[in-house]
């Protein structure tokens, strides 16, 4: 916990997991795209957020990552 409110407090970047029983017959792609941006993960300017989203019934997961952190990736 606490290496993520340090990441927060000196970069905004923001890590979020989250893990849902299904996918409710939408596509992984669709399903973390919704998400992420539902959430607002990361700065909003610096557009550094991480989503890590597990889907267990259909056994799949997916990172959708923020063009901030796209390079650093």
């Amino acid at each position: 916990m606490k290496q993520s409110v340090s990441l927060d407090s000196e970069t905004k970047a923001q890590i979020v997991v989250v893990t849902v029983p299904n996918l409710d017959g939408a596509s992984l792609e669709e399903y973390a795209t919704t998400l992420f941006r539902k959430f607002g993960i990361g700065d909003k300017e610096k557009n550094n957020g991480l989503l890590l989203l597990l889907a267990l019934e259909e056994r799949e997961m997916r990172v959708e990552v923020g063009y901030g952190l796209e390079g650093i990736l």
